[in-house]
């Protein structure tokens, strides 16, 4: 059996969407200090900026976008993992939206 070693729990990324240069990509989940989406755009060097979109059904919450800074900290052929540089208030309240969510629990810490 696998020993977990993150800090932070990862939930599915059911719910969330990064615009990455101007390709849509999936997230397949995400943690307190990091996300890993669905590899089909092309990886720079260093940083990497990208935003974050609530979803709902088939459409962008666009007025509730964040955006992110995030350092390559692993890939694969199918996925690519980043570990969030930036911290926000308004990255904190995704993630707590995000986790309520899974949590099926409502998010009392923001509103």
């Amino acid at each position: 059996m696998a020993i977990e070693r993150r800090e932070q729990p990862r939930r599915p990324g059911d719910g969330l969407i990064a615009r990455v240069g101007d390709k849509l990509v999936k997230v397949l989940d995400m943690s307190a200090t990091g996300i890993r989406l669905e590899r089909n755009f092309a990886l720079g060097d260093g940083l990497m900026e990208f935003t974050l979109f609530r979803r709902t059904g088939t459409s962008l919450e666009l007025n509730k976008s964040v955006k992110v800074t995030g350092k390559l900290a692993r890939q694969d052929q199918h996925s690519v993992a980043f570990s969030f540089q930036n911290s926000s208030y308004a990255l904190a309240k995704l993630v707590v939206w995000h986790a309520s969510g899974q949590l099926g629990v409502a998010p009392h810490m923001v509103k």
